[in-house]
């Protein structure tokens, strides 16, 4: 996405990043992500930002609680990291390049069931399931 965005709006928003006495940094973000979203053929990238907004919306989105990707990690970590049960792996694969991936993707829920969790039960349910890990 970022190739589409014009180089002037990309050295904008680096300029508020560095400055350290400028106050409302993320609302001059805001701004522009604002007139990108709503009418990016101001700046001329239209179609492109069009492309990418419609991916963002018709994507899947996932979420899961710090607590529960502490406990898959505390439990799960040997069994998901290959390299880590293999005793001597570095020395007894030299090529191979050492694969750390911890996989959560059948651990993530549904931002949709988030959302109901939070609709059925409000924030006191949600922040316990969040606290417990089960969501």
């Amino acid at each position: 996405m970022g190739e589409a965005i014009p180089q002037d709006l990309m050295h904008l928003c680096a300029i508020c990043q560095e400055a350290t006495k400028l106050t409302g940094k993320r609302q001059v973000e805001d701004q522009i992500v604002e007139r990108l979203t709503t009418n990016p053929s101001t700046f001329g990238v239209g179609a492109s930002i069009d492309g990418y907004l419609g991916q963002i919306h018709e994507a899947q989105w996932f979420v899961l609680s710090a607590r529960r990707a502490e406990r898959l990690l505390r439990q799960m970590l040997f069994q998901r990291a290959y390299a880590l049960r293999v005793r001597g792996f570095a020395r007894n694969y030299p090529g191979a390049e050492l694969d750390m991936h911890f996989s959560l993707t059948d651990d993530l829920r549904p931002l949709a069931e988030f959302l109901q969790v939070l609709r059925d039960h409000g924030m006191p349910g949600l922040v316990t399931r969040l606290e417990r890990g089960t969501l």
